[in-house]
């Protein structure tokens, strides 16, 4: 790589991590956007031919249900170009997504190289960041454990660490409040995360966005998201909705969380938290459209026992999961103030309603 590259600010690279060991995707002369992911296995290579036309990004199929990187859509900048990303081996952990809008349209999987990297050697990682000339890390991991929040915390030290790193994204959008550790274990995490980050000389953001619209779609919304059922299982013709009912809450599909992501890459200054309000509405809203697409007469279904949410990985029982849920929605803790949201700053994103996902996953599936 010459000096020129090296030092172009037009070149910088973009690079985001999975929770095992790194495998940044570097093509000379353009920006490499990357993305961290805890999935155990490879995906096939047909698989990423495949989707080609969006860009993708998820950390993990299992992943937090709110608020940690889950999301593909289309790159503004980019001229039709795209990676998808979703490495499944336990020897490598990171890949790039590559874009130039100078170049004619090819098949980027093609021109990917990988680094591989131990997150639990803090300088291997910086050094592999530096060599690879790494300006931005995205961090993506799904917040599941204390092993992949020591995986970031070790992420956000290597890029300090590392001479050409500049900008780190911090996986995460749980309230990082001290308070609520016992009740929401993402909550500490989150807190881990900040600490690393306020004490470290990167520039960092952590973006925090409300529930995704796709699990009201799936399956036949276009998601990588695994389904997490919650108050209104539109699959199932069955809700529970928290408190009055009126509690509002922000809604995005993942396609769209994306979108402003890429975008926040063009910004040149960046808030400790970056916040994105979507959609406002409320769970009885999401029921309304479900039994109208769904043709339900009438909306209170009852069920023998409580189902499987998705996740009985975290170790609770799947009434906690509940209980804490309709507990952090009826007290408001899915709603995100508009004030100062990458909402107001990109109003040229069309944001995808309820209505359209619903509509059009269930009219005519």
């Amino acid at each position: 790589m010459d000096e020129s590259t090296q030092s172009s600010e037009s070149q910088r690279r973009i690079v985001s991590t999975s929770a095992y060991s790194a495998k940044p995707e570097i093509l000379p002369g353009h920006p490499a956007f990357a993305l961290c992911t805890s999935i155990p296995k490879l995906r096939h290579h047909e698989d990423y031919r495949s989707r080609r036309g969006d860009w993708q990004c998820r950390p993990d199929h299992r992943g937090s249900p709110c608020g940690a990187w889950q999301a593909h859509g289309s790159h503004p900048h980019a001229q039709g170009e795209s990676a998808y990303y979703g490495l499944r081996s336990p020897g490598y952990v990171c890949k790039s997504l590559i874009r130039s809008a100078q170049q004619q349209p090819h098949d980027p999987v093609d021109e990917l190289t990988y680094l591989a990297v131990d997150y639990s050697n803090v300088g291997a990682t910086a050094k592999a960041l530096e060599t690879a000339n790494v300006d931005t890390v995205i961090c993506a991991f799904g917040m599941e454990s204390d092993a992949i929040s020591e995986a970031q915390v070790n992420l956000i030290r290597a890029a300090d660490m590392s001479g050409s790193t500049k900008r780190f994204v911090v996986s995460g959008a749980a309230d990082s409040n001290s308070r609520h550790i016992p009740m929401v274990p993402t909550a500490k995490w989150a807190l881990a995360a900040s600490h690393a980050v306020e004490e470290s000389s990167l520039e960092y953001t952590r973006v925090v966005n409300g529930l995704f619209l796709d699990y009201y779609g799936l399956p036949h919304w276009r998601s990588h998201l695994k389904p997490w059922v919650n108050a209104v299982n539109v699959e199932g013709k069955w809700a529970v909705l928290p408190g009055d009912r009126a509690s509002k809450v922000n809604f995005i599909t993942s396609q769209d969380m994306a979108r402003f992501v890429a975008r926040l890459m063009d910004l040149s200054e960046w808030s400790p938290v970056s916040f994105i309000a979507g959609q406002t509405a409320s769970f009885k809203d999401i029921l309304r459209l479900a039994e109208e697409a769904r043709d339900l007469r009438n909306g209170r279904i009852s069920f023998p026992e409580f189902e499987e949410t998705g996740l009985e990985s975290t170790g609770r029982s799947t009434e906690y999961i509940f209980a804490l849920f309709h507990y952090i929605s009826g007290t408001g803790g899915y709603t995100i103030s508009r004030d100062g949201t990458l909402d107001a700053q990109f109003p040229d994103i069309k944001i995808t309603t309820a209505a359209e996902v619903i509509e059009s996953s269930w009219r005519n599936p």
